[in-house]
Order: C-alpha cells, then sequence, then structure tokens
C-alpha cells in the first residue's frame, strides 16, 4: 500500500477496536510495520522482525516483545509492540510516528529505525500520556480509597462515611487524603519507576494540609500501572463499581451522592457527566497491571527534593508558582511499605496511629 501520510490516517482512523482486551485489531502498512488497536482505543505500532535491545530503561516502559495474532487471522507474526497510552483522541499523531517510521527504513531494519525516530516517538508518547494523566490518576486515587475501605484496622477506627469524605482528590488540593494530622497524596505513572510530578513545595514537605489543617505526617503513594497482569489487575470501572457497593453497604445515600460528585467533577475537564458513565466509557473499563506500590515518608530526610527551608534565601522566587518533576528511590528507609502487603500496613499505621 501507499506510505504517504494521508494513506497512514486513513488506516489509523478506520481501524476498529476488538470486543475485548484479549486481542487487538492490526493493519500492516508495510511488510515491517503494522498498527494495532486495543478495546479501550487506544493505538500501538509493531515493528515487525526479531527483538532488538532498547537504547536505554525508558524505552522498555513502552516496548513488549512477543508473538502476535490479529483478529480474525490465523497467522501470527513476531515484533515488538512500541506501546501508547491515551492516544485513542489522537489518530494524527499515531499516524506522524508511523510516517517517521517507515521513511527511517521500518521494515528494512527495526532497530535502526527505532534509533532514528527514538527522540520523537518518547515525546509524542509523553505528549499523549500527560492527556491520559486525570484518568490515571483517578485510578490511582481510587486504589488507595478502596484499600482504606476494605482495611479492618482503618474501619476501626473511621466509618465508611468519614474514609469517603476524606478524600480531596477532585479539588486543587496539596493532598488527595487528609486524616487529621495525616496528609496522602497520591501518584500513579505507566512508568516502570515512581517518576512523578509535584505541584510545588507543598506537595514535597509536611504541613500543607487541606483547609489548612494541622499537619505533622505527610507520605506519598506511588502507584506504577501497565500491561502485565499477572500480579494482579485494575480498571477504573471495576474500582467505582467496588466502592459503590462498599458504600452502599453502610446504608448511606448521602455519602454515595457525595462520592458520585466527586467522580463528576474530578480534575479540569470533568470526563464524566455522571457516575454511571464511568461503567459504559471505554477507557475506563481499561485493565492496567499494578507494577508497583510504594508508600514514600515525605518527612525523611533521605527524599532530596526542594523544601521551603532550601529555597528560603531566593527573595525574587515566587514559591507558589514553582513546580517539578522527582524520580523517587525504588529502595531505602524512606519507604514505609512496599507491594500490596506493605502498602496496606503503611496506611494503617500511619491512618490510625
Amino acid at each position: 500500500m501507499e506510505t504517504g501520510f494521508e494513506t497512514i490516517l486513513a488506516s489509523v482512523d478506520i481501524l476498529n477496536s476488538p470486543p475485548d482486551n484479549e486481542s487487538v485489531e492490526v493493519e500492516f502498512l508495510n511488510s515491517g510495520l503494522a498498527i494495532g488497536r486495543s478495546a479501550d482505543g487506544d493505538y500501538s505500532i509493531f515493528l515487525v522482525g526479531p527483538r532488538f535491545e532498547p537504547i536505554d530503561e525508558q524505552d522498555t516502559n513502552f516496548f513488549k516483545y512477543g508473538t502476535w495474532e490479529a483478529v480474525g487471522s490465523v497467522s501470527t507474526f513476531p515484533g515488538t509492540k512500541i506501546i501508547l497510552p491515551g492516544s485513542s483522541n489522537f489518530p494524527s499523531i499515531v499516524a506522524l510516528i508511523c510516517f517517521e517510521l517507515i521513511r527511517s527504513a521500518a521494515g528494512e531494519n527495526a532497530a535502526a529505525s527505532w534509533e532514528a525516530c527514538r527522540d520523537l516517538v518518547l515525546l509524542m508518547i509523553e505528549r499523549m500520556a500527560e492527556s491520559n494523566s486525570e484518568l490515571l490518576g483517578l485510578i490511582g486515587e481510587l486504589f488507595v480509597l478502596r484499600a482504606m475501605l476494605t482495611s479492618e484496622g482503618v474501619r476501626e477506627h473511621y466509618s465508611t462515611r468519614e474514609v469517603v469524605r476524606n478524600w480531596f482528590g477532585s479539588g486543587h488540593t496539596a493532598r488527595d487524603f487528609q486524616f487529621s494530622g495525616v496528609g496522602i497524596e497520591v501518584k500513579t505513572t505507566v512508568r516502570k519507576f515512581s517518576r512523578h510530578h509535584l505541584a510545588g513545595v507543598r506537595q514535597s514537605e509536611v504541613g500543607h494540609g487541606v483547609n489548612g489543617q494541622f499537619e505533622d505526617k505527610y507520605i506519598l503513594v506511588s502507584i506504577g500501572l501497565g500491561d502485565d497482569t499477572s500480579d494482579g489487575e485494575v480498571s477504573l470501572s471495576g474500582l467505582v463499581s467496588e466502592i459503590r457497593q462498599l458504600i452502599s453497604e453502610s446504608q448511606d445515600d448521602d455519602t454515595l451522592s457525595y462520592f458520585d460528585g466527586m467522580l463528576t467533577s474530578y480534575g479540569d475537564t470533568n470526563t464524566f457527566a455522571t457516575a454511571d458513565d464511568v461503567l459504559l466509557e471505554p477507557k475506563a473499563l481499561r485493565r492496567y497491571g499494578v507494577n508497583f506500590v510504594r508508600v514514600y515518608d515525605m518527612n525523611s530526610s533521605s527524599i532530596l527534593v526542594p523544601r521551603t527551608a532550601d529555597l528560603s534565601d531566593l527573595i525574587h522566587l515566587v514559591l507558589g508558582s514553582m513546580s517539578f518533576e522527582v524520580i523517587l528511590p525504588s529502595d531505602g528507609e524512606c519507604i514505609m511499605g512496599e507491594g500490596f502487603d506493605g502498602f496496606n500496613l503503611a496506611l494503617e499505621s500511619v491512618i490510625c496511629r
């Protein structure tokens, strides 16, 4: 087939989503390059051929090598799948990536093609992922909320109503949860390490409780989501269903209405008109594997990030205007708990102190 940009875009536009997450709709653009679409509407690109080594660790966040089978096909093909999270609304960007890969010899030398286009592809992935950040953020916060509602230790100290109403994530606050003097911020990523955006020093240091509440303990929960569901999986619609059921069991209609209102007002884009929309939205049905869960003690001096005291001499700096990204360590004394069990124990220890 012709491989001009408009032709590629037309192929991307007409690609349908398959009926389930077990398969992928695939269209070959040439002998060495194919595009795919998953049940949630997101696209992926396949560099057909033998495995090749990624340039660095960052590449592996979006790479998966395997043998693939297209919907309705009896044949399979080997290749490297480039995952494009949040791409369902950006077919023109997907087409541009394919166009550049073809110009760079995709079909002749997959590794060389990737090397030539790597910076462009990673930049586009980052831009598309940003558009998906609110959805990921909501999944992370509901993952933590569900853990609180099902924790025996937490429920001994707080009612269902108190737990749900201590969730503030849909507002522009420095904390997603506030339990008296304990602040909890949840950060979610599709990377394989804890790289997160912090909205200034108010998210890097203790003492910025919601609505001016006293705070002497601050933890950050880092959640990594991915395609590997072997260690458990989550979806936005599944989390919403479970939490609504847990609230319903308490027979508290006001709290259920509060929760539904938080869903529909979440973030800047207000993605869902009603809470029921969450159960039907294709992107909300996507199942993610949980790669890691870590609980960081942000009081720890071993977390080396900007804090107010570090910046006090910079008299021309407007603190409230500053934000930054951090890469938090994957081990060390600053981690209070890791994995599902460690995460739950750490939550209980700080909330129920």
